[in-house]
């Protein structure tokens, strides 16, 4: 497949467009005092992020070769993470809205998008093996208040 000259004219075209829409809302940001809070608090974002990196790697690491394996695996796994909040022992705690806990096992299984686990089953009821699992990892479920 060759680009014409056109075709890379009209991308360069569309990326200029990117990056004045972004400066706008940069801009923007700027004038509603939301960027500078951002930028206050963005080590605290990458912590987070962090947090949320572990315990995903932990889940998949654990557990993707079961998850492939079984439907009725995959929606222990969203039971057990839609509202329940894990915590680590070192003090790390990760949590998971109904699409987002859908998201990240269509993520790991790599088929499909969130709507496919969207509420398959109990919500915030922890499986055995799942707990388990985890818990050799230093995560422990708890109900939200």
């Amino acid at each position: 497949m060759t680009t014409t000259n056109i075709e890379v004219q009209a991308l360069q075209q569309q990326v200029k467009q990117l990056e004045s829409e972004l400066l706008g809302m940069k801009i923007f940001m700027s004038e509603c005092g939301v960027y500078e809070a951002w930028s206050d608090q963005k080590d605290n974002y990458i912590v987070e992020d962090k947090i949320v990196r572990n315990f995903e790697e932990d889940l998949q690491n654990l557990f993707e070769v079961r998850m492939k394996g079984s439907d009725s695996f995959c929606s222990e796994v969203w039971c057990s993470l839609s509202n329940i909040i894990w915590k680590n022992e070192d003090g790390s705690e990760f949590s998971a809205t109904f699409r987002y806990a859908g998201g990240l096992i269509a993520s790991i299984i790599e088929e499909g998008d969130y709507m496919d686990w969207y509420c398959s089953g109990e919500y915030a009821t922890v499986s055995e093996d799942i707990a388990n699992g985890l818990l050799t990892l230093g995560w422990v479920p708890c109900e939200y208040d």
